[in-house]
């Protein structure tokens, strides 16, 4: 197995900048493995939200409101990234009203795909998440484009 893996990782490495591990370092090398799929998600859902705001230069707006999916793709690519996304951020993802954004928020948070919770450093301010759920959900629609 570990050999396997080995020859895997030798093919993503350049890809994400990883090295492969030591020969016998098969734990490290599944970690590393994973770390690239995952990086290789993040690059994925990061292409799709530039087409998708790439369509708004050439079509009316009117016609592309999606602002659930374009708020679920950032907080993918955000979560891959290792950053937290604030509600008023989450917002200006969705290309939509405030007002709109936020009752699709909260229509997503009933459907349990998001969730909120405070900025421990600033109480004013909610970060969103995306639930385990939403995230394996995206993840296997990923896999599968």
């Amino acid at each position: 197995m570990a050999e396997a893996l080995r020859s895997i990782l030798v093919l993503v490495e350049g890809a994400v900048g990883i090295e492969a591990a030591p020969s016998g370092a098969e734990g490290i090398e599944v970690a590393a493995l994973e770390r690239a799929v995952q990086a290789s998600r993040t690059r994925k859902a990061e292409r799709l939200l530039r087409e998708r705001a790439l369509r708004h230069r050439f079509l009316p707006a009117e016609i592309l409101g999606e602002p659930d999916f374009d708020m679920l793709l950032d907080l993918f690519v955000q979560a891959g990234l290792g950053r937290d996304v604030s509600v008023s951020s989450l917002c200006l993802a969705s290309r939509a009203p405030a007002t709109t954004a936020l009752r699709h928020l909260d229509a997503m948070e009933a459907l349990k795909l998001v969730s909120r919770e405070r900025d421990p450093k600033d109480r004013r301010r909610w970060f969103v998440r995306l639930t385990e759920r939403a995230n394996s959900d995206l993840t296997e629609w990923l896999d599968n484009i």
